[in-house]
């Protein structure tokens, strides 16, 4: 009972940390620096009859996020900001932009973490092997700095990591109805998500699992024709501000960023090359076995391998939670899974020990930059978790050189 009530008092203990941390980050950051903001304004133009991507919109951000608009020597020192989610944002985050701002905030506060909560319990809970952990995984997840930091920042993130969590949990429970619902909602964030929706794509026609495609396509159907309404040809319109976006962007893939353009650029390649192969061997994995689990933290992991980032963009780890529960409860077969196991959940503790560890350094030396930004540095975190579950299923097959998928199963604890 003791050790319970330790593993409780630990998640509440660095949820403290990540809140005094952001505290020290918020006296040099106004609250107006909020992921939210933009696409606020963005919204609320396109209530009025305006595009989001134009100009004028874009210096109404930047006014209300800085203060004023951006001169070309500000963009290319800070983030250009903009509406840069696609236009059925508008409908899916309308409610939001009906309110006046501080409402709005405070709202999304009052909205995120429940479905949060509700979305991460309910899929671990549907991991098989791992049901065990919900209540405390869902704890440290909820406590974790990049669960924190989206918080502060209003990050729409987390509302995709609850609706995808959902999802999951819908599907294994054959609701594929609100399943897909809750996966078109999910696609505001499209470079998170879209390599898992081609994936459930594969499998829901080799699984027959046809409701699941209807009820995606319709619930995009009904997205995307009063966007069309509310946003003309707006399209073209968001590609070309992801191209400027990223024209003046700081981001980079994981490893380009680590590695450099060239080699960073084809460790990528490699890395997602394998995961297709595995991804492929799992296609008919069925809902109810483990591999189906795997299958789904391994997608989601290898999306953010593929994913642009810089060290704010730490939120899009919410991600990573089915991956992180699965290592967890692996018993590895073999040396090299063991490595890349014990890698990987080094990170994922590195994650919440640098959050405490800078806040008793800025208490005893005081605030800095170093400080700020310790608890972000852990870049390679997504590349790590996809490594080891490649490792592990690698490892599982060459223990098994038979074995069909469902051997997976056998490595978990």
């Amino acid at each position: 009972m003791d050790e319970r009530r330790w593993l409780f008092l630990l998640p509440v203990l660095v949820c403290l940390a990540g809140l005094w941390h952001v505290h020290i980050i918020d006296r040099g950051m106004p609250q107006s620096h909020s992921d939210l903001m933009p696409r606020w304004v963005g919204i609320r133009a396109a209530f009025r009859g305006e595009d989001p991507y134009t100009p004028g919109v874009l210096r109404d951000i930047q006014t209300a996020y800085y203060g004023r608009p951006l001169t070309p020597a500000d963009e290319r020192r800070v983030d250009p900001q903009g509406f840069f989610y696609p236009a059925y944002t508008a409908i899916v985050l309308g409610p939001l932009a009906l309110l006046p701002w501080n409402v709005a905030r405070l709202a999304f506060l009052a909205v995120a973490p429940p479905l949060l909560v509700a979305g991460l319990w309910l899929c671990i809970r549907a991991l098989k092997s791992a049901s065990h952990l919900a209540w405390i995984a869902t704890a440290f997840t909820l406590a974790s700095w990049p669960a924190i930091w989206g918080l502060r920042q209003q990050q729409p993130t987390l509302l995709t990591a609850a609706f995808v969590f959902l999802a999951y949990f819908l599907i294994v429970r054959d609701n594929d109805i609100p399943a897909g619902a809750l996966l078109a909602a999910s696609t505001i964030k499209p470079q998170l998500v879209a390599p898992l929706i081609l994936w459930l794509f594969l499998w829901s026609v080799l699984q027959r699992r046809y409701k699941l495609l209807v009820s995606f396509t319709c619930a995009m159907t009904a997205l995307l024709i009063p966007t069309e309404i509310l946003i003309p040809h707006w399209f073209p319109h968001w590609i070309h501000s992801l191209t400027s976006y990223q024209a003046v962007g700081n981001n980079a893939l994981p490893l380009v960023f680590v590695m450099g353009s060239v080699p960073g650029l084809l460790a990528t390649v490699v890395l997602v090359s394998v995961s297709v192969y595995v991804l492929w061997r799992l296609r008919f994995a069925d809902v109810q076995s483990l591999h189906f689990g795997v299958a789904f933290s391994l997608v989601l992991a290898a999306a953010l391998c593929v994913t642009p980032i810089k060290l704010a963009i730490i939120y899009n780890q919410m991600l990573l939670v089915p991956a992180a529960v699965l290592l967890f409860c692996w018993k590895p077969v073999g040396y090299h899974a063991n490595v890349a196991r014990c890698l990987a959940i080094g990170l994922f503790v590195w994650g919440s020990l640098a959050v405490p560890l800078a806040v008793i350094a800025e208490n005893i030396l005081g605030p800095s930059d170093f400080w700020d930004a310790l608890s972000f540095h852990n870049i390679l975190l997504p590349v790590v978790s996809t490594v080891a579950l490649l490792v592990q299923y690698w490892d599982v097959l060459q223990a098994t050189p038979s074995a069909q998928p469902d051997e997976f199963a056998t490595a978990m604890v």
